[in-house]
């Protein structure tokens, strides 16, 4: 696969691993692959997302629907009591047994001093895949056109054009109803935005990275419904 790739063995088993490896069920042991997808991926010598066409759970997708649970507690890494890990039951509060019993959490480690397990994500694969399969099942469209996918948003921000990716979003924000929204105050100005991110110091985890590092204040408008303007600065090392 290495040669019909173009890429060095070393460079394919890198991302092998981090596509399809991950999976772990117990506190200690070698972590596991996913059979079905790594043996899809040999076949067609294409690193594709495999594991979503075998089906989304449709009982997952309902229960995600009803509990309004929160996605972006995903982004980080979940810990939870080991009694807790098998013990998901309807009508639970708490879908984090639920999404580690369908396979989209895993261990990641164990803490025997307060008897828990930290979960998250086990690779590529499944990250990816559900923000892309499974979020469209039950976050509502508010009308918006194929266009407005996490994909576009993903290439608008890697080609570095700021503003680009920022007419994305004030777009798709416009076209969420506003009945939707926080009630939160959003009526400071970008200048403000600007110099809460200085004074909170929300770049400082990020000053060791090699990339390139922008910061964005943005203004929103109650009267406008979304989005007003806003102010870039890239970031003086």
């Amino acid at each position: 696969m290495a040669k019909k790739t173009g890429k060095t063995y070393d460079e394919t088993v890198a991302k092998l691993k981090k596509r399809y490896d991950g999976y772990r069920f117990a506190p200690e042991g070698a972590s596991m692959y996913n059979p079905f997808s790594l043996l899809s991926t040999f076949m067609s010598n294409f690193y594709g997302y495999y594991w979503f066409k075998t089906g989304t759970p449709t009982f997952l997708t309902n229960t995600l629907q009803k509990s309004g649970f929160d996605i972006r507690t995903l982004d980080n890494d979940i810990t939870i009591p080991v009694k807790k890990i098998d013990d998901y039951r309807a009508g639970e509060t708490s879908l984090t047994p639920l999404l580690y019993q369908t396979g989209y959490l895993t261990i990641k480690s164990y803490d025997a001093d307060i008897d828990s397990f930290t979960l998250g994500y086990p690779n590529e694969e499944v990250k990816y895949g559900f923000l892309d399969e499974l979020l469209p099942a039950f976050i509502p469209k508010w009308g918006l056109d194929d266009s407005f996918s996490i994909i576009t948003f993903i290439k608008t921000l890697r080609s570095g054009e700021v503003d680009d990716f920022m007419n994305l979003l004030r777009a798709y924000y416009a076209a969420i109803p506003y009945d939707l929204e926080d009630n939160r105050d959003k009526d400071a100005s970008a200048e403000e935005a600007l110099a809460q991110i200085d004074n909170q110091g929300y770049l400082i985890p990020y000053t060791a990275d090699h990339r390139r590092l922008v910061k964005i204040g943005v203004e929103f408008s109650k009267e406008a419904k979304g989005i007003k303007r806003w102010l870039t600065s890239a970031l003086s090392l």
